[in-house]
């Protein structure tokens, strides 16, 4: 017993050092990185949308700017929520570090949804509760105090839905992404038959079906944890569905290897493009040096984009995995994560710096709506 209660307190100590580092590292990190990419990404749309012609290309980079700011709105809610309850793992809804804190149901730390059930940071299937003196509460005890309606509520529900969400716009901005990638490609390849092949009507379409498949997969998980809410029997038909290793499986490689694989492939082909000295292959004949130029930096900051989601993405589905499988959550495993996360904030917020130096045209128009800005103050 006394060995049981040793690993507790071990186990009480790294718990209360991470959530103290996380609500440090969310309010002097990830919250200053997370607004000012919103910023940028409000910058991308009010810039892009003084280009009055249409393009794929400038439809999918307004689109992922959009993607990319409704991904770090939602996680700013989820750091606000961290910094007010002082915890940042779904179902943590006390938590006075000197005292006591209590920790059961459904966990997802870091706003990353579960596809499984319940599941304790310390590596138990059931959730763990935390009395002052740092001894488990198990047992009667421990279903009486799950029971107390004091525990989890609309701030446990708010969390598991903002995680859905982000989940959601997560898949969306890789799709996107990939969705940019590619019609960088028929630009490059195919560019006398760029607007035949990429019309109007058919990136719309494609937007749409990005949007659609996205909803798919973020919502029928979010879906869950509503029901779950409201008491609704659908809520273990969802349940069993979503805790299917098939199912996950599935879901991991349809929504997150395949655009991976692809964006990848894009990713080889533009290069392929760019590297080479004779770039009229895939310019027409009247285009000037200049264009030329611009044609090519525009595909080296459409590669740079996709880069960034290459690294950062994995990551993101790493941290899925990783909960998924009920691993133990240690310092080190903790130290991972939290370097993961900030690469996947820096993802979604760095874009507008690769179009400031590689896209001239966005410049031009940078400085024109300032200029109309200065003009309308006047």
């Amino acid at each position: 017993m006394e060995g049981v209660s040793t690993v507790a307190m071990s186990d009480v100590d790294s718990y209360t050092c991470m959530l103290s580092l996380e609500v440090d590292l969310t309010k002097y990190l990830y919250l200053p990185v997370v607004l000012l990419g919103i910023v940028g990404n409000m910058i991308v749309l009010w810039v892009w949308q003084a280009d009055s012609s249409f393009s794929p290309s400038t439809f999918f980079i307004q689109y992922l700017a959009l993607s990319d700011a409704l991904y770090l709105a939602v996680c700013v809610a989820q750091y606000v929520g961290t910094l007010v309850q002082g915890s940042p793992f779904t179902g943590v809804d006390e938590l006075d570090l000197n005292n006591s804190f209590t920790f059961s149901g459904d966990v997802t730390p870091f706003g990353v949804p579960l596809f499984s059930g319940d599941v304790s940071p310390f590596g138990g299937e059931d959730g763990i509760s935390f009395t002052g003196d740092g001894a488990p509460v198990t047992g009667e005890d421990s279903l009486m105090h799950e029971e107390d309606p004091s525990i989890g509520g609309d701030g446990a529900l708010f969390s598991e839905v903002a995680g859905d969400f982000s989940l959601l716009f997560s898949i969306m901005s890789v799709h996107v992404t990939l969705a940019l990638a590619v019609s960088r490609c028929v630009a490059v390849y195919r560019p006398l038959r760029v607007h035949l092949i990429l019309s109007r009507r058919r990136v719309i379409i494609a937007s749409v079906v990005i949007a659609c498949w996205s909803l798919l997969f973020g919502g029928l998980v979010m879906g869950h944890h509503i029901c779950h809410a409201l008491g609704s029997s659908c809520a273990d038909d969802i349940q069993e569905r979503l805790a299917d290793p098939v199912y996950y499986l599935s879901v991991l490689v349809i929504a997150g290897c395949l655009p991976l694989l692809l964006m990848a492939a894009s990713n080889v082909a533009l290069l392929v493009k760019v590297c080479r000295r004779d770039v009229t292959s895939y310019l027409s004949d009247d285009q000037t040096r200049a264009s030329r130029q611009r044609t090519r930096r525009l595909t080296l900051g459409v590669v740079c984009i996709t880069t960034t989601s290459l690294l950062a993405y994995p990551v993101y589905l790493s941290v899925i995995a990783v909960f998924h499988a009920q691993m133990n959550i240690n310092i080190t495993v903790f130290i991972v994560m939290c370097i993961g996360r900030l690469i996947n904030l820096l993802s979604h917020s760095i874009n507008v710096i690769f179009y400031a130096i590689f896209a001239s045209e966005f410049r031009r128009l940078l400085v024109l709506r300032f200029a109309q800005l200065r003009g309308s103050c006047k």
